[in-house]
């Protein structure tokens, strides 16, 4: 049975009736109109195959499309970076008298963020760098990692609770501290990397080597990058004071009040170079804390509070006779922390340059923000700055290749319960407003635990 169509009436037709009206016979017609089936239905099916495969080449197009957007996106998408690694955030910024202020820390996000050592530098015992490929491996023994890994494999594994902490710290004391050389060696190859250039000895100071004239610098805790002043640019060195393996062993001294009656100033006396805070007294305390001094810190907190800005003339006298115990040492100064204290700072350092007594050298911002960045990660603190002591310890590592530490002891009482002041040469209450003391004492001890450092945590007799 087949349709006809005549105008618009529809009429069914037989293929008998279809063979008579074509004029032909029967079985002729018949194969006629089998043919004319068959080719319809063939070009039918041409049609759908065809549209099909449109359909086909249609979504195949929009699948590829999506997936070539997706990979687009997946390459083109930022890396997820914790903001906290990049910058110091607007929490309150502490002074270096130990008041906190709140200041917009901006320009800080871009000086932090260059911070970062260079990926594939290594450097060599003698201070000298060598640039490897960023991904080929490390040498042995002295694999290059980064500033996490670092945190990560130095970071102390102490309990928190201090009674339990005295008891194991006891325990450490009572054995005898032997130094072990791969590990120091091993350490001071990681603290290297972890610093990159700008936390190298040779950047530790400002000089007229790193900081041409005119140049400016920043100041990490408050204020906008200014040229150095022609008066502090003239009484800088013209080069580093410390070179890299330069001393055989080294004594850093705090002024923890653990040293009264420890009879360990022979034993400090005895390191190649020494290394004191914020001129704290060594005359009448020779037999606990030594006499000789290479080093010294002095923050403009003393100056302001003790010697009233070194206004007048009696000001300078008496700073000057302070200084007479540190006959030529170093006299470090942070002298880009806050641009406030830069008017303190310059006559400070020209007092000093003038005195003839000691030599004012300035701490290097970028040098500090190294140190204090990689301190940052290893105490999981991102607010905390580390105190100056920390602070050179930390540095001393490429200087020194044994590091005695004296006079480092941040809580009341010691490990047998007796009180502790917090100065050996005064009875001022501590404060702890903007150091992680806790943290840094026990990351020091994990050091001494295994022969990183020597510490004297008790009496030295």
């Amino acid at each position: 049975m087949t349709v006809a169509r005549h105008g618009s009436r529809t009429v069914s037709m037989s293929p008998a009736r279809w063979a008579q009206r074509a004029g032909g016979t029967s079985e002729n017609s018949f194969s006629r109109w089998s043919s004319m089936r068959c080719s319809k239905a063939l070009r039918l099916r041409s049609r759908i195959c065809r549209l099909v495969l449109l359909m086909s080449l249609i979504s195949f197009a929009f699948t590829m499309l999506g997936l070539l957007g997706h990979i687009h996106t997946i390459e083109t998408e930022p890396e997820n970076v914790n903001v906290h690694d990049l910058r110091i955030a607007d929490w309150p910024q502490p002074s270096v008298d130990g008041t906190t202020h709140h200041y917009n820390t901006s320009r800080l996000q871009d000086v932090l963020a260059r911070h970062d050592p260079t990926e594939g530098q290594n450097l060599s015992r003698n201070g000298e760098s060598k640039e490897e490929p960023a991904s080929s491996p490390a040498p042995t023994g002295t694999p290059a990692v980064t500033q996490r890994n670092f945190s990560e494999k130095f970071r102390h594994h102490y309990v928190n609770d201090t009674k339990e902490f005295f008891s194991r710290l006891e325990e450490i004391v009572k054995q005898e501290w032997k130094p072990h050389t791969s590990r120091t060696q091993q350490f001071r190859d990681d603290i290297r990397h972890g610093l990159g250039e700008n936390g190298s000895m040779d950047n530790f100071i400002v000089t007229k080597k790193n900081t041409p004239r005119g140049e400016k610098l920043g100041f990490y805790m408050s204020g906008k990058p200014r040229k150095i002043s022609s008066i502090l640019w003239q009484n800088i060195p013209n080069d580093v004071i410390f070179k890299s393996g330069q001393f055989q062993s080294c004594s850093v001294v705090g002024s923890s009040g653990i040293l009264r009656g420890s009879g360990c100033g022979k034993e400090i006396d005895r390191s190649q170079s020494v290394f004191r805070f914020n001129i704290a007294p060594v005359e009448g305390f020779e037999a606990d804390v030594g006499s000789k001094t290479n080093l010294t810190t002095l923050n403009p907190s003393f100056v302001i509070s003790k010697l009233n800005n070194l206004k007048l003339r009696k000001d300078v006298d008496q700073f000057g006779a302070i200084l007479k115990q540190f006959k030529g040492s170093q006299l470090w100064l942070p002298a880009f922390a806050v641009f406030d204290n830069t008017a303190v700072i310059t006559r400070m350092s020209r007092t000093a340059f003038n005195s003839k007594l000691v030599r004012p050298v300035l701490g290097h911002p970028e040098h500090f923000l190294s140190v204090s960045k990689l301190w940052r990660k290893t105490a999981m603190n991102e607010r905390t700055w580390p105190t100056t002591g920390l602070y050179l310890i930390l540095s001393l590592f490429d200087a020194c290749d044994q590091i005695n530490v004296f006079g480092f002891w941040p809580y009341e009482t010691a490990i047998n319960g007796s009180q502790v002041p917090y100065h050996y040469h005064n009875n001022i209450t501590g404060r702890h407003d903007v150091h992680d003391f806790d943290t840094e004492f026990k990351s020091l001890v994990s050091l001494y635990e295994q022969g990183i450092i020597n510490m004297k945590l008790g009496s030295c007799l």
